[in-house]
């Protein structure tokens, strides 16, 4: 698709998987941010101590928040634009 020059961005959703996926395969001792504006629920975690708790939030958070709430917030961001 790239070589069209089509783009489909990440749902929501998507982008909180992506975190967990992130989290639950670094294999290094570090401090992750991932608590910008931007990010639906703001992370930040020490690893790998706190890889359980984190992904238990992230995923609560895709349990009981819809996609449209999620994208709502998204665009009303005005740093985004």
């Amino acid at each position: 698709m790239a070589q069209q020059g089509l783009f489909v961005p990440a749902e929501e959703k998507e982008r909180i998987r992506e975190l967990q996926i992130l989290i639950n395969n670094l294999n290094i001792r570090t401090h992750l941010f991932a608590n910008t504006v931007s990010n639906f629920t703001p992370v930040t975690a020490w690893l790998p101590y706190d890889r359980e708790k984190v992904t238990n939030e992230l995923q609560y958070v895709l349990d009981h928040t819809g996609e449209m709430e999620m994208q709502e917030y998204r665009k009303n961001l005005k740093s985004l634009g």
